[in-house]
């Protein structure tokens, strides 16, 4: 039997994987390249370089402690209980907040990246830990600036490997809902 193999050049697969990461929808958050460590089950560390978003942003019109005011009620309105509430560096939000499968009846995929498998995509079936955190803080000219930042993990639960974790990259969907809820913007 004749087996036919072809092999994508390193440049094609970067522009294709370009290509893919471009069609997302939601808010576009400026990215940067980091680094995250991982500790695996055998505690050993894993350094994985991605592409991570840094934080929406939005203004508004409103004063830093109005605004923190209507970015808590915009944390309910969407389904996460605001556990972070720091009216000194102007910080609202959660830092743990855990979700399996779907969020506001949506998918997980929706809102963050985690990979995926030939049989199954991380952030539908694992358990995402999320971190979303809101700092506002008083704009040049009045008013106010809010950067929210997303980070998750994703963690199997199912197939009796729990100490590893995945990082997952946001979409932006869930940082413009907060800034929708709260000023009808983002």
């Amino acid at each position: 039997m004749l087996r036919t193999c072809s092999r994508i050049a390193p440049a094609g697969l970067l522009a294709l994987a370009a290509a893919c990461a471009s069609g997302g929808t939601g808010v576009a958050p400026s990215n940067q390249t980091t680094t995250q460590v991982l500790v695996s089950g055998t505690a050993q560390p894993t350094y994985v370089s991605t592409e991570a978003p840094v934080g929406a942003a939005v203004t508004t019109a409103f004063s830093p402690d109005t605004a923190m005011v209507m970015l808590e009620a915009a944390y309910g309105q969407v389904g996460i209980p605001v556990t972070v509430r720091d009216p000194a560096t102007g910080r609202v939000g959660n830092t743990r907040f855990l979700v399996r499968r779907v969020l506001l009846r949506e998918p997980m995929s929706r809102f963050v990246s985690c990979g995926q498998t030939m049989t199954t995509n991380h952030a539908d079936t694992d358990e995402i830990n999320i971190s979303i955190v809101s700092t506002v803080r008083r704009a040049a000219g009045g008013g106010s600036s809010v950067e929210t930042l997303l980070t998750a993990t994703a963690r199997d639960r199912s197939s009796g490997n729990v100490g590893d974790m995945l990082p997952c990259t946001t979409r932006g969907v869930l940082e413009g809902r907060i800034h929708r809820a709260a000023f009808g913007t983002g």
